[in-house]
């Protein structure tokens, strides 16, 4: 199996399947060649991206403007970079 995520310097990639409109903001766990995240926001407006960086920044403990969505804004199947976290949760 593939790995989900990567590091390039100080910066963490995952590739992320991401399910919206969840119960609650929770790491599922591997999905396939992705991280599984659920995802309480609606894939409206850019909600759901929002929401997934907003959970990913507490979860890795690093400033919202840290995390990115690279690829994938309007897909399940996203790429997410995370500068300098400083938990290490994989």
């Amino acid at each position: 199996m593939k790995e989900y995520f990567y590091w390039r310097d100080n910066t963490l990639y995952i590739q992320v399947w991401l399910q919206p409109s969840a119960k609650q903001n929770r790491i599922v766990g591997p999905h396939g060649e992705s991280l599984k995240i659920q995802i309480t926001a609606a894939p409206i407006d850019g909600k759901a991206n929002k929401e997934l960086c907003d959970f990913l920044a507490t979860h890795f403990a690093v400033p919202k403007n840290n995390v990115t969505v690279l690829r994938g804004k309007s897909s399940r199947q996203k790429l997410v970079s995370i500068k300098q976290p400083k938990k290490n949760l994989l």
